[in-house]
């Protein structure tokens, strides 16, 4: 286990779960600020193809909530939705979300 991975993405889960918890009515400086958080947590542990999971994440996991929320009896919606359905910080929370998740299973499975 590579405890130096683990704890950045503690760290950055709390950032993100903080930072979307005090921004989420402010979604243009929200957006900004979750790329920020990704190119943090790019600095203190990177993962290959960063950006690219980055991206994927971010549209695939906004993609399917919409899509639940078309789709279903609305198990939850956005106070403040701004595109189909979903606020404009979404996808970066996503993106950010796959990062870190793709840096504690790194972090998780390292064997030493």
């Amino acid at each position: 286990m590579d405890l130096k991975k683990v704890f950045v993405a503690v760290i950055f889960i709390l950032a993100g779960i903080v930072t979307t918890s005090l921004f989420w009515k402010q979604p243009i400086f929200l957006s900004c600020l979750l790329p920020v958080l990704a190119f943090l947590k790019h600095l203190c542990a990177p993962i290959k193809k960063e950006l690219l999971w980055f991206f994927l994440t971010g549209i695939l996991g906004t993609a399917t909530e919409s899509l639940v929320m078309f789709l279903g009896n609305n198990p939850w919606s956005y106070a403040e939705p701004f595109f189909l359905n979903f606020p404009l910080w979404l996808p970066f929370l996503w993106g950010l979300a796959g990062t870190i998740f793709v840096t504690l299973r790194e972090g998780i499975l390292k064997r030493q």
